[in-house]
């Protein structure tokens, strides 16, 4: 489609991105107190919108890193907020948004990235695969200090 364009959301943007995000997963719209919140997690120039001329797939990451064996410590961008506004998914909005995201990871040097999602088989082409297929944590609910989560996968 030659009217679409990919790109860093300004920061005036981000709550139409997250409503969008929150639409996408079939939840209520948010509140401005939620977003107060919700909006110190967005970290600058990590937030991307598809927009055909008007917002329709979102997705941002935020800076970590992934201590691999041996010790290292290599950069990764924690992938989140993926999301397509229906009616617009299966049209390639998604492949647009992965592959600006993707490039971008690579252009500043971000080897690897990581995915939560609610529908991970949809992820496989564009590189993401299975990392874990169950978790399991506990809360120790007996301290007064903050609580330690312990978390094993399987």
């Amino acid at each position: 489609m030659s009217d679409r364009t990919v790109r860093i959301l300004r920061p005036d943007e981000q709550r139409g991105a997250w409503d969008l995000f929150r639409a996408a997963l079939h939840v209520q719209p948010g509140t401005d107190e939620e977003w107060d919140r919700v909006s110190k997690a967005y970290q600058a120039e990590r937030s991307w919108g598809v927009f055909e001329p008007d917002l329709v797939g979102t997705a941002r990451s935020f800076a970590a890193e992934m201590v691999v064996p041996g010790g290292a410590r290599l950069p990764l961008a924690a992938v989140t907020g993926v999301g397509v506004r229906a009616g617009r998914t299966r049209r390639g909005v998604l492949s647009a948004l992965k592959a600006a995201q993707l490039a971008d990871f690579a252009e500043q040097g971000v080897p690897l990235a990581l995915l939560y999602a609610s529908e991970g088989a949809i992820y496989g082409r564009y590189g993401y695969g299975v990392a874990t297929l169950a978790k399991r944590v506990v809360v120790d609910r007996t301290s007064n200090d903050i609580p330690w989560v312990a978390c094993g996968f399987q």
